[in-house]
């Protein structure tokens, strides 16, 4: 089975581009094109499910390539919120609820996104929110 290779993921305005080859043809010839369900996606629902989205693309093996979304993958499998790839892929295809929970806690180990919030020991008490990016 084939995979995209993916050297970069732009968001543009409102649309997203991808700089990718296919793993199946060889030389790798690398080449960025506009991905319309990506696109539609961040249009309807922001760029947080496009983020979900291209994680679960990554889980699945459609995208391989370096960048912070295989990274958020292996933090996950490391703390062990991916405990069986198959298992939860399937789980993913079968019920919406459960993939928007998974996409949701996978979303959490991108860098760069949330920074971690304090313990309630060093945290002040007038600090309650998260910060953004």
């Amino acid at each position: 089975m084939s995979h995209e290779k993916v050297k970069r993921i732009s968001i543009i305005g409102t649309e997203v581009f991808i700089d990718s080859a296919t793993s199946n043809v060889w030389p790798l010839e690398y080449r960025e094109a506009k991905s319309e369900r990506l696109t539609a996606i961040l249009r309807e629902k922001g760029r947080k499910a496009v983020e979900m989205e291209i994680l679960f693309d990554y889980f699945s093996g459609l995208m391989q390539g370096g960048s912070r979304f295989p990274k958020a993958i292996e933090a996950a499998e490391k703390d062990g919120a991916i405990t069986n790839h198959r298992e939860q892929y399937d789980k993913c295809r079968i019920d919406p609820v459960y993939r928007e929970q998974f996409l949701n806690t996978l979303h959490a180990y991108l860098s760069g996104r949330i920074s971690p919030v304090p313990s309630a020991e060093t945290q002040p008490e007038h600090a309650t929110q998260q910060q953004l990016f």
